[in-house]
């Protein structure tokens, strides 16, 4: 599974960047089905790993990036979802949505 999307970074909620994983927000309207994926971004000509969601319900794509910080709103960027790593999940509160989002990035470290 290998899927490559391309778009415009838009502002979001900012609920990523309140648990420690802040995202880059593209609009991919229902091309890409719901979960957690692992793949590449490219923006500003560099790559980057990086860890996907995409909600039941909404035409965002979320992707944190790893080794990287910055503010990016507007820039072009380029996705590709490599493999999807597990469904959506609902989770009782934020410490256990972190811990689980924490070990969906290490998933794709450089590290691992």
């Amino acid at each position: 599974m290998s899927m490559r999307v391309t778009g415009i970074v838009r502002e979001g909620k900012k609920k990523g960047r309140t648990l420690g994983f802040p995202t880059l927000n593209i609009y991919v309207s229902g091309e890409i089905a719901s979960g957690v994926y692992c793949g590449n971004v490219i923006l500003q000509g560099k790559s980057y790993r990086a860890a996907f969601f995409k909600g039941k319900d909404t035409e965002v794509l979320e992707a944190h990036l790893i080794d990287f910080m910055g503010d990016v709103y507007g820039k072009p960027v380029e996705a590709t979802l490599i493999r999807k790593i597990r469904e959506v999940q609902k989770f009782s509160n934020d410490e256990e949505l972190k811990l689980r989002i924490a070990e969906d990035v290490r998933i794709y470290s450089p590290e691992s």
